[in-house]
């Protein structure tokens, strides 16, 4: 199952046009897709870290069983000051350790206002990734002026955008293949 992550807790027409696509272009080869939305999270998980999964809140089992239930995994995230949103990190902090994402695929995606996509977010993350153990894949998307590339109806509007997102498809899609 490919899980597709929001990377704020916040609502993003941004993030919902990106993911769009993805369950789009894998819905047309046969392959689903979830949503884990973090604006979902209890909000207990600020002031909470598990020690074991004995402590763990009951509010995040769901999200831990959607993790555990993926074996790929597409990060969409915002740029919030040069890197990715912190409730991005605690959620992940907050994920079982280490097989929540040992051995599984990842493609990251980003999007900014600014001129570089969430580079150096994604970079971020990928360091994350790599502590766990998790086979990030080389090919990253990165978004500029995404305001600029989403229309009012909340689509994506510019032909580059959705050719670097099949890209991406096509590239997770080869990586599953040859793990199947």
């Amino acid at each position: 199952m490919i899980t597709i992550i929001s990377g704020t807790n916040r609502e993003s027409v941004f993030f919902n046009a990106l993911a769009d696509f993805y369950q789009d272009a894998f819905a047309a080869v046969g392959k689903e897709t979830t949503i884990l939305r973090l604006k979902d999270l209890p909000r207990e998980i600020a002031f909470h870290f598990p020690e074991n999964p004995e402590t763990w809140l009951p509010g995040l089992k769901p999200f831990q069983d959607q993790i555990d239930r993926a074996d790929f995994f597409i990060f969409i995230l915002p740029e919030y000051n040069g890197s990715l949103p912190g409730i991005l990190k605690l959620f992940i902090d907050n994920c079982r350790f280490p097989d929540s994402f040992a051995g599984k695929g990842v493609a990251l995606a980003g999007f900014s206002s600014g001129m570089f996509g969430n580079l150096r977010g994604l970079d971020h993350l990928d360091s994350v990734l790599s502590y766990l153990r998790a086979h990030t894949l080389p090919y990253r998307v990165h978004v500029p002026h995404i305001e600029e590339k989403i229309d009012e109806s909340g689509q994506i509007n510019a032909a580059g955008v959705k050719e670097i997102l099949q890209k991406q498809v096509e590239e997770i899609l080869a990586y599953r293949g040859k793990r199947a």
